[in-house]
């Protein structure tokens, strides 16, 4: 039995851009008393990315996953403890440290470059610099500066919400008979019915004409 969920903050981690992933396991006694409880956790900082429950067949089941603020993460773990027991337990980091670091660097030099571009282009002949080549290097060296700057952006959301994927299991249900719609078969069997005789007053009369050509040509024959 696993007591309680580990921490996974130390003050090593925080000198780092980790993103947190993080699975979770619970064995309950009723789903509607848990999943009553995880809302009323999930509500005060995080918030549903997906949520899947299952009260008819084979075992009550719930699986969702859920974001929380790193910055509130372990409490929300706590809170969440008191779901049910807790069976399993995986914790997952990727480290994003090194990849923002070539986001500022790349946003570093393309503020150089545009510094370096633009005193040229005013100090250039129209011969060598011309207008639509200053603004085209411009242009290219902004599109890479705002690139950098959104890698940047997405790198803080990843590191600022941990993404923890929940499940739990609860009590067998019971197997129940199911009956078979006799209303719908009924209506089928009587649709089927009325569409024979469609078919019937459709074929009657070519069959009715070909039986009288049929007997006069016998007829003619004696």
């Amino acid at each position: 039995i696993i007591e309680k969920p580990l921490d996974p903050i130390s003050e090593a981690s925080k000198s780092r851009l980790l993103e947190y992933t993080i699975q979770l396991n619970y064995k309950v006694e009723s789903i509607e008393k848990a999943r009553a409880t995880l809302l009323n956790v999930v509500k005060k900082d995080s918030y549903i990315a997906s949520s899947q429950t299952n009260v008819t067949s084979g075992y009550e089941s719930m699986i969702l996953q859920v974001q929380i603020p790193v910055s509130a993460m372990y409490d929300t773990l706590l809170q969440m403890d008191k779901i049910g027991q807790l069976t399993y337990e995986d914790i997952r980091t990727q480290d994003w440290t090194e990849h923002n670091e070539l986001q500022k660097i790349k946003l570093s030099r393309e503020a150089l470059r545009m510094i370096r571009r633009s005193k040229a282009a005013n100090k250039g002949s129209a011969e060598t610099w011309n207008w639509k080549d200053r603004e085209e290097a411009l242009e290219r060296s902004e599109d890479t500066a705002d690139a950098a700057k959104l890698e940047s952006w997405k790198i803080k959301d990843h590191v600022a919400w941990a993404k923890v994927n929940i499940s739990i299991s609860g009590k067998e249900l019971p197997t129940k008979i199911q009956l078979p719609n006799y209303k719908d078969a009924l209506v089928s069997a009587a649709n089927f019915l009325l569409e024979l005789t469609y078919y019937f007053v459709w074929i009657f009369p070519i069959a009715l004409v070909g039986y009288l050509l049929f007997k006069g040509y016998k007829w003619i024959r004696r």
